[in-house]
C-alpha cells in the first residue's frame, strides 16, 4: 500500500457520491482506496447496498433485453432483437478498451450518470416499436427501416454508456474499500444485483401476461428511471 493512501482523511469516504473524486497514485496510475487498512471490514457498507439496490432495479427493468428478440419477431421485425443485441455488445466491447482513458478525470457521479442514461434509449425504442403495432400512423412507423435504425443505434449508444457505467461503479466500490474489505464489498454488490434475475423474471411474467407488450416496455422504462434518478 502506498504511503499516500495512509494520509487520506478517512472521513472522506463518508462523502456522498458526487463528492468522491478520483484518488490515484500519479506515479503508477493505480487507484488508491479512500479507506486506510485499519478501518472496520464493514464500514460504509450502506454505500454498497444503496448502489447494489439501484443496479438491481435497473437490471429488473432490463429483463426486457432478454425477451426483446422474441417480442420483435412476434411484431414482424425478424432478427431485429438479435441485431440490436449484437450492436450493444460490440459497442460495449470496443468502448471498454478506451473508456478508462476517456473518464480518467471524471468524477464518479458524472461517469455513473452518463453511463446509466444510455439504458433508457433502447427502452424508448421498444415503446416506439410496439406502438407501431397499435397505431401504424406514427411517423416512425411509415417505413420499417426507421424502426430498425432506431433500435440498432440506440443499442450502440447504450453499449457505449454501459461500458462507462460498469467501469465507474467498480472504480467507486474500489475507492470505498481497502485491502481487507474489497472482496466483501464486491461480493455484496454482485449478490444484490444478481437478485434482478429472479425479480426481473417475475416482473416480466406478471406484466406481459396481464398488461401486454406495450405496458411491459413502459413499466421497464419507469423502473429504469427510478433506478437512475
Amino acid at each position: 500500500m502506498s504511503n499516500q493512501s495512509n494520509h487520506i482523511d478517512s472521513n472522506f469516504a463518508f462523502a456522498p457520491l458526487d463528492d468522491i473524486e478520483n484518488s490515484s497514485d500519479q506515479s503508477t496510475g493505480k487507484i488508491l482506496p479512500i479507506l486506510p487498512n485499519n478501518t472496520t471490514s464493514w464500514d460504509h457498507v450502506g454505500k454498497i447496498i444503496y448502489q447494489g439496490i439501484s443496479f438491481c432495479i435497473l437490471y429488473i427493468a432490463l429483463t426486457v433485453s432478454s425477451l426483446v428478440a422474441e417480442i420483435y419477431d412476434q411484431l414482424g421485425y425478424t432478427s431485429l432483437g438479435q441485431t440490436s443485441s449484437f450492436a450493444f455488445f460490440a459497442a460495449f466491447a470496443l468502448t471498454a478498451l478506451i473508456a478508462p482513458v476517456i473518464m480518467k478525470n471524471w468524477s464518479d457521479k458524472k461517469a455513473i450518470c452518463i453511463g446509466s442514461l444510455g439504458y433508457l434509449l433502447p427502452l424508448i425504442a421498444g415503446v416506439m416499436t410496439v406502438m407501431c403495432k397499435e397505431d401504424p400512423s406514427h411517423a416512425w412507423c411509415k417505413d420499417k427501416s426507421y424502426i430498425i435504425h432506431i433500435n440498432i443505434w440506440t443499442n450502440v449508444v447504450n453499449g457505449i454508456s454501459a461500458a462507462i457505467l460498469w467501469i465507474a461503479i467498480y472504480r467507486y466500490i474500489a475507492k470505498c474499500s481497502n485491502e481487507k474489505n474489497i472482496g466483501k464489498y464486491m461480493g455484496l454488490f454482485s449478490a444484490i444485483v444478481n437478485a434482478s434475475d429472479i425479480l426481473g423474471s417475475l416482473m416480466a411474467g406478471l406484466v406481459l401476461k396481464g398488461f401486454g407488450q406495450y405496458n411491459f416496455f413502459v413499466v421497464s422504462f419507469a423502473l429504469a428511471m427510478v433506478a437512475i434518478f
